[in-house]
């Protein structure tokens, strides 16, 4: 291991580049990453034009298994600095561990045309059985010229001229005694000489009193008149002409082990020496046919090359397009494909691709005709007999979600995992598998912290968490992930619609946003036509319908409502989102309406059915909601607690106030920190409902002792207000007024507590104006609405 500390030292005086690779190698021998991370981003940092630097960084993440990090890390390098041998090396590397090997051909192939004697990617590319273009001889140097003639007792130094009795230098040898490639070759004898004597360029042992040897080279002179060869032990003939006629000089094999090699008539290294002028004639052909074969062979590695690396450049076109995720960049990379299909139209990584582009124009898109391409490019892809791509396991995987063949596209994609097998696309379909055959299952759980941990730069993987956390009404992370995608992929149209529908629906503090959302729907809809198919100009109606319908301009909202139903029907989403809304603004009676509706179209989804529990309950209509809940526990697939804690409020809500609390109290703490959190808030309602003051104060100051960790401020300040809710109604105001502000606290936007600060004080106190105006700020539509504007107009 080199001596870290004289490395550290230097790096310590001298904090460049050129320090800090080996010192970052030292760290990186002795696995410790982190120093190795630190020393290599300060070497970056003193010369960001110089890729080193990138390609050692991705090599750190790598050499700690975090793979994603480091195909990022390279992918920037890539960027930066475009086809440099040592990021396409390091790329092809990086694919090649996460089982992307046909990926990672063509930056290996480039890092080799680039520099040809990088020795990582030469055996990378052996190892995927793929013939790697021939390492460039080392070049020969020549003798610095008037170099000082060794003296005795001197050191020996490289390129000193050997003087008389001095050992001269012998050709450098192979484990088996062949020349190292690069050494000098003994050329043979020539015309005339005996056999047996060395030849002027010969190198072997110095004679006293002769001049040093001296190496021929074209376009130097021969040597002077009088020069006298130097005597050496004989050496070995050349053996066969196919030292000569090489595999790595030709690019194939020549046998010529029955041909003799030495003597007038036989085939020797200038040529064939003829016994007769006859045979003069079979000579010129057989040479002529030598240097056309040659000719040929090296014509074709040069084409060769030059269409590896143009389908390498066209392929990193082609795949920065996908990674947009958006309409007219997949027609962009389409067209790359065809391009590339002129050069190879058997090339198995275009053909993967096609078909996925095609599958997401087909599934997302609902492009005609695309399903069936997909399929056929997909059939070629595979037709090549290589091995799997990201791109071909994804479009099979898509394939499959688009017919509803669900469990057939897990199978296929888990034994690709199983196998190895994993990048960022394969884990985003394998989510949108496993979320629409079982959404509570457990395997689904577990692919989604997969895909959690794995996303670190992927727009579309971005945007389907996105749309998952928004379905789950987590509005924080669906805010979250919908940000990254537009950071990943600018003005994303449908990261900039869920976005606006996200803060729409979260329903805090719109009356101050609703610009903020209307600019980012006016964004999309600005877009160019080539960027927006029908399902994404639909959902583009469909927001600013929704926000038009919050802002009370109910034409405007039923002609944006009418464009979207009539371009994207069956769009679930659709229906929700309005039953939601409808909510938020104290319309449950319309939310029961578009709920059924959202279950015409998707009739196995426990998630509206518990929706609808809860708006059937709200409306007095407990009867349908027992069904309701009930349907949502059959479709989760057991014992679904959300579903159970809106069965409770039902017996809540008709009076069934024992019942009721006994029902709560079975819902755990492993149920979640939030659904507890609202079942002992429950449990107070219930007893304040039965005049329990009291009671439902000290459930809630318990239950507030010992909170669950990571239980977020907007249920804990519900759980304060409703504390102040018991002492209010047991005539303990003060108690109650702490309480409320406390819960304000927490957090300024829960709606409710404002309401009954507002609603608790006393009309003479200044405070009571305020505390009404910033309810309406809050929620100018929801439950309390009502009451406070009755407040303001008694206060004004």
């Amino acid at each position: 291991m080199a001596d870290i500390r004289a490395l550290e030292l230097e790096f310590a005086k001298n904090p460049t580049l050129d320090a800090c690779i080996p010192l970052c190698e030292a760290y990186l021998e002795g696995k410790r990453y982190m120093e190795a991370m630190v020393v290599c981003k300060k070497g970056i940092k003193q010369a960001p034009a110089d890729p080193r630097g990138r390609v050692l960084l991705a090599r750190v993440f790598l050499d700690q298994g975090k793979l994603p990090k480091a195909e990022q890390e390279i992918v920037g390098a890539l960027k930066d600095f475009p086809g440099n041998p040592l990021a396409s090396e390091m790329m092809g590397q990086v694919l090649v561990q996460q089982g992307r090997g046909q990926e990672a051909v063509p930056f290996l192939q480039q890092a080799l045309a680039a520099a040809p004697n990088l020795p990582r990617a030469r055996t990378l590319l052996q190892q995927l059985g793929v013939a790697a273009p021939q390492a460039a001889p080392a070049p020969q140097q020549q003798p610095p010229a008037q170099r000082p003639p060794m003296q005795p007792g001197m050191p020996m130094q490289p390129g000193m001229p050997m003087q008389p009795g001095m050992p001269g230098q012998m050709p450098a040898r192979g484990p088996q005694g062949q020349p190292l490639p690069g050494a000098a070759q003994r050329p043979p004898a020539m015309p005339g000489q005996p056999p047996g004597q060395p030849t002027p360029w010969t190198t072997g042992t110095t004679a006293p009193n002769l001049s040093p040897p001296q190496m021929i080279t074209p376009g130097m002179a021969p040597p002077m008149p009088g020069a006298q060869p130097q005597p050496q032990a004989p050496t070995a003939k050349l053996e066969h002409v196919s030292d000569f006629f090489a595999e790595d000089t030709l690019g194939f094999q020549s046998d010529g082990s029955h041909i003799e090699t030495a003597g007038p008539g036989r085939l020797t290294i200038l040529g064939f020496v003829p016994k007769s002028t006859g045979s003069i004639k079979t000579t010129i052909i057989v040479a002529l046919a030598l240097f056309a074969i040659a000719s040929v062979i090296v014509v074709w590695q040069y084409v060769s090359s030059k269409n590896t690396r143009e389908i390498a450049r066209l392929y990193g076109q082609m795949k920065s397009a996908l990674d947009e995720d958006k309409l007219a960049r997949y027609h962009d990379a389409l067209k790359i494909g065809q391009e590339i299909f002129k050069i190879d139209d058997d090339h198995n990584q275009t053909l993967s691709a096609m078909a996925y582009a095609e599958a997401v124009l087909g599934n997302d898109h609902h492009e005609d005709g695309a399903i069936e391409r997909a399929k056929a490019y997909l059939q070629r892809a595979i037709a090549t007999g290589e091995q799997h791509t990201e791109y071909r396991v994804a479009a099979a995987a898509l394939l499959a979600f688009n017919a509803r063949e669900l469990d057939r596209g897990i199978a296929e994609v888990k034994k690709v995992q199983d196998e190895g097998g994993s990048a960022t696309l394969i884990e985003v379909e394998m989510f949108r598998l496993r979320e629409a055959a079982a959404p509570q299952d457990k395997e689904t759980g577990r692919q989604l912290q997969r895909l959690n941990e794995m996303l670190t730069y992927h727009a579309r993987g971005y945007v389907l968490l996105g749309w998952h956390y928004y379905n789950e009404e987590d509005w924080t992370r669906a805010d979250k992930f919908f940000d990254e995608a537009l950071k990943n992929s600018k003005d994303h149209p449908v990261a900039l619609l869920g976005q606006a529908l996200t803060d729409l629906d979260r329903n805090i503090g719109i009356e101050e946003r609703q610009k903020e959302i209307l600019e980012r729907v006016k964004k999309v809809h600005a877009l160019p036509k080539d960027e927006l198919s029908r399902p994404v100009l639909a959902l583009a109606h469909f927001a600013r319908a929704q926000i038009l319908a919050w802002q009370g301009k109910t034409n405007d909202a039923e002609a944006d409502y009418k464009k979207a139903f009539e371009l994207d029907a069956q769009n679930v989403i659709f229906h929700i989102a309005r039953a939601r809304l409808a909510i938020n603004t104290n319309r449950w009676n319309d939310a029961i309406t578009y709920l059924r509706e959202a279950a015409k179209l998707d009739p196995n989804n426990p998630r509206l059915y518990k929706k609808l529990c809860q708006a059937q309950t709200k409306v007095g209509d407990t009867k349908s909601a027992a069904a309701s809940c009930k349907r949502a526990s059959e479709l989760a697939g057991g014992k679904d607690f959300e579903a159970v804690f809106l069965d409770c409020e039902r017996q809540r809500e008709e009076k069934a106030f024992d019942e009721a609390v006994k029902c709560y109290q079975t819902i755990p703490l492993e149920a979640g920190a939030d659904l507890f959190a609202q079942s002992r808030i429950s449990v107070s309602k219930a007893q304040r409902m039965q005049r329990k003051f009291n009671d439902a104060a000290l459930t809630l100051t318990e239950f507030l002792e010992k909170a669950p960790a990571g239980l977020g401020p907007p249920r804990v300040a519900e759980a304060w207000c409703e504390m102040g809710q018991a002492y209010d109604l047991a005539k303990q105001a003060s108690k109650a007024m702490d309480c409320y502000r406390f819960g304000i606290e927490q957090f300024p936007y829960y709606a409710p507590c404002h309401a009954y600060l507002c609603l608790a004080i006393k009309p003479n106190d200044p405070e009571a104006k305020e505390s009404c105006e910033r309810y309406l700020k809050v929620d100018p539509k929801g439950e309390f609405a009502d009451k406070i504007n009755a407040k303001l107009k008694r206060l004004r």
